[in-house]
């Protein structure tokens, strides 16, 4: 990391670039000396920041109480990390402009091909199996998350999974299924309907659990056939 710094009236403004030159604590911690009533730190492509310089930002965050202190990103993975360590600072994300939300959604053209070979990585490369997750759900998934994250095209958003634990983990978080629909796997309600419920018949009581089902609908889905085929009296959902 390569700092630079300047004097903006009362403004002190660091500026902290990625490259091969090493930024010392010393170097750091000489800047903050001296007299001005406001600080602004830039991050300039730094994905990570080492220990000593995490604490820095955590003192100056604790004593921040009249806001003489911002701090900005322009590395969604060290955005992350900040958030999680409870650091206040502000993304400035590249891709992020007025029409940016409009200019990805129109970009993301996504072949079947270009899913399929994704998924054969994430299994073969990071052990994540999601080749058998329902084809359509797992592309919104991916567009959905293009948008939240100002990625402009899926040969980046390849790169970042593959390359980026941070986005990664949050991408696979974002894979959980959160909405609910009447008879929404199609197929498992006819394979229940057809070949599993029938075979009950005989059964004096039938516990049922629908695991995971959000508000309820394939729930319900369930006690609809249940009472179709007569055996809602004695079943238990």
């Amino acid at each position: 990391m390569k700092m630079y710094s300047y004097l903006e009236g009362s403004v002190k403004n660091l500026i902290i670039v990625n490259s091969m030159s090493k930024l010392t604590k010393e170097e750091f911690s000489r800047e903050l000396n001296g007299y001005w009533k406001k600080l602004r730190i830039n991050f300039v492509d730094i994905p990570v920041l080492e220990g000593w310089l995490i604490q820095i930002l955590k003192n100056l965050v604790y004593k921040n109480s009249m806001g003489t202190t911002v701090i900005y990103v322009t590395s969604y993975s060290l955005s992350i990390y900040l958030n999680r360590l409870g650091i206040d600072h502000v993304y400035l994300s590249p891709y992020k402009d007025i029409n940016s939300e409009k200019m990805i959604k129109e970009d993301l053209l996504i072949t079947s091909k270009e899913i399929d070979d994704f998924l054969e990585e994430m299994h073969k490369i990071l052990g994540k199996d999601f080749r058998n997750y329902d084809g359509s759900l797992f592309e919104n998934a991916v567009k959905k998350f293009m948008v939240k994250n100002y990625i402009p095209n899926f040969k980046d958003f390849r790169e970042y999974i593959l390359n980026d634990e941070t986005l990664r983990n949050d991408f696979i978080d974002s894979m959980s299924i959160t909405f609910s629909s009447f008879f929404r796997d199609k197929e498992f309600f006819k394979f229940l309907r057809e070949t599993i419920l029938p075979k009950m018949k005989s059964h004096y009581h039938l516990n049922i659990w629908s695991a995971g089902c959000s508000n309820g609908m394939e729930a319900y889905s369930i006690a609809i056939i249940l009472f179709e085929l007569g055996l809602l009296d004695r079943s238990y959902i």
